[in-house]
């Protein structure tokens, strides 16, 4: 009887021993040299320029024909006008041109001030 007993404990211990055994081998794994490093990134770096290759080509065929907000805030000069609806009775609207570029002390220069779709170069024109 004690024969039996002992017989499956073992068998119980041995199938504990054999689950830690199996748990522990989750946590062994390769061992990062900088040459299995160096290895790996370089896969994954290519793997990354392909797949950021087909989202910009899926985004480039979403965006075929259609403008960007920029485009069309400089074309519709209506857009830039359309927050004026929202404004309160007393509220005050700034006016940029009051301002001087030294003021700023040259943190919002434009490289770019003679760029002919300046929209609201353009609204200074019609006023």
């Amino acid at each position: 009887m004690l024969d039996i007993q002992r017989a499956e404990e073992e068998v119980i211990n041995e199938k504990r021993r054999k689950e830690e055994e199996a748990e522990q081998a989750k946590f062994v794994g390769t061992k990062v040299t900088v040459e299995n490093f160096m290895e790996w990134k370089k896969k994954f770096d290519a793997e990354m320029l392909e797949k950021d290759a087909v989202l910009k080509a899926q985004r480039a065929k979403e965006l075929k024909g259609k403008l960007t907000g920029r485009q069309l805030f400089e074309q519709d000069k209506s857009l830039a006008l359309s927050d004026a609806k929202y404004m309160d009775e007393g509220d005050v609207s700034v006016d940029a041109s009051q301002f001087d570029k030294e003021e700023r002390g040259g943190a919002f220069d434009d490289d770019n001030d003679n760029e002919e779709n300046a929209v609201w170069k353009s609204f200074d024109k019609e006023e």
